[in-house]
Parts: C-alpha cells; structure tokens; sequence
C-alpha cells in the first residue's frame, strides 16, 4: 500500500488545442482556424472582405486597398473619377479628360467642346468666335462668291487668290466645325420612317420620293446610332455625302437634276 501511495503522479495533460493558436478547445470558438484569445481563437474578422482586418480597416463595411487602410481609393473633387486616375484631383472634371474640365485653350469662358472658334476669344452668344462687325461681314460674302476651286481639288484657282487675300486682310476667319450637335439615332429615323410609310400608303409621294427622304432622314438623326448623342459636324457632312453619291447613282435621281437645269421645273418621277 505505500509503494502505491507513494508512486509518482502523473503529469497534467494540457488543454487541448487543435488550430495551435493558444486558445484552448474548450474555449476556442474556430477549434481549426488560428485566431488571437481576444476574438475567442477565430481570426480577426474582415467584415467588407477586401483582404484588410477589422482592426486595421478604416472603412470596416466599405471595400477598399491595404494602402488607404481598407477604404476605397479617394475621390478628393467628387467627379467619379479616383485620385490615381484622376489628373485635376481637386477639380471635378470629366474621364475623357482624365478628370479635368473641358479644356477652355482660348480662355474666353467658352469651353472647347462647344467653342466654333477655340483658338480665337469670343462671347458665348457668338459661340465663341469673334465678332465680325457688320461692315466686314457683308464684304465677306461678297468676296466669298469670288472665291473659285480648281475641278475636282481643294486647290484655289488663280482668279480667287486677290478675293482671299482681302478677306484675310479684313480680319475675316473661317469658324471652326461644331462637335456637339445631338442627334437621335434610331429612334428618330423610326418616326421619320412611319410617317413615309403612311405618306407612301396615302399615294402622297412617290416611291423615290420616300427613297430620297430616307437619305434626308438618316442623315439628320445621325445615321445608324443606337442612342440619341452628340456628332461632329464633319460627322454629318460624310453622311450628307454617302446620301448625295448615292442619291446621284439613281436614274430617277439623274432624271429630276435634268428637269431642273432645262425646263427649271421639278420632276415627280
């Protein structure tokens, strides 16, 4: 009875802990995940599950990047566009111009988009041109009828250089090309479509009538857009083009060109 009584005891067996992070099973709330005592052993949680722990996360329900502390990359001019992206950080401006406003290079308050004349100061209400006096204006479109090509070039003819050169010497200057004229695309071909349907049904015009007011359609809606936007004035002009050669290739077309020149009446045809 003494040799057993007096047997070593045995040594305590530790808590057990499976994930080895230092809270034992019976405390451990995540027995197989690691987590510090202070979250009962789960880990630290990340509640907007953008890699960044509660504890270090600014923005605990946002998304955001470890280099702004969890939180979402700044927008300091609220324009929608971050600071990385963002080339005016403290200007609202637009993403086509990496964040900064619609540049204005002649500084007349009227912004590039909308200036008919960008690089020459003028009011809003001549829509950013100059404005030519009356005197000088009328002179112009005297002088403009003067001014001739040469067949099928961009070339002036000789005749034309002394009406160009007064022109330039009056002060006068060709008005840029607009590049936000809003057209409407599909849509507006649509209504302008049903109603030469029901012209066409009525015996109102004729079937090249509706062919050449189809063209007429297409280009001022814009041609094939899904959506009402805004175009350039170039952009229309190569649609009024394609509209004319295609037109002119028609015999009906040639027809009524022909009426015209030598009887000075319109063709129906």
């Amino acid at each position: 009875i003494g040799i057993w009584l007096n047997r070593p005891k045995p040594e305590p067996q530790p808590p057990t802990d499976t994930d080895k992070d230092g809270t034992p099973d019976l405390e451990d709330s995540c027995k197989t995940i690691p987590g510090p005592p202070r979250w009962h052993g789960c880990p630290i949680p990340d509640t907007d599950m953008d890699g960044v722990n509660d504890e270090q996360d600014s923005c605990k329900t946002v998304p955001g990047l470890a280099r702004y502390h969890g939180c979402p990359i700044p927008d300091s001019d609220q324009d929608g566009i971050n600071d990385e992206e963002d080339s005016c950080k403290y200007v609202p401006g637009l993403e086509r111009y990496h964040g900064c406003p619609i540049p204005d290079r002649d500084q007349d308050g009227v912004n590039d988009e909308i200036d008919r004349c960008p690089d020459q100061p003028g009011p809003a209400d001549n829509q950013g041109c100059p404005v030519i006096k009356a005197a000088i204006n009328t002179r112009a479109q005297i002088l403009a009828k003067r001014v001739m090509f040469q067949v099928n070039s961009t070339r002036l003819t000789k005749n034309s250089y002394p009406a160009v050169l007064e022109l330039a010497e009056a002060g006068y200057t060709m008005p840029q090309q607009a590049r936000n004229i809003k057209v409407q695309g599909r849509s507006g071909q649509a209504l302008f479509l049903a109603g030469l349907q029901g012209m066409i049904m009525g015996k109102y015009i004729s079937e090249h009538d509706a062919k050449v007011a189809k063209w007429v359609a297409n280009v001022m809606c814009g041609g094939d857009l899904t959506s009402p936007q805004e175009v350039t004035e170039q952009y229309l002009l190569d649609l009024e083009r394609e509209a004319f050669l295609s037109l002119t290739g028609e015999k009906k077309t040639l027809e009524r060109i022909q009426a015209i020149l030598t009887g000075g009446k319109p063709l129906r045809n």
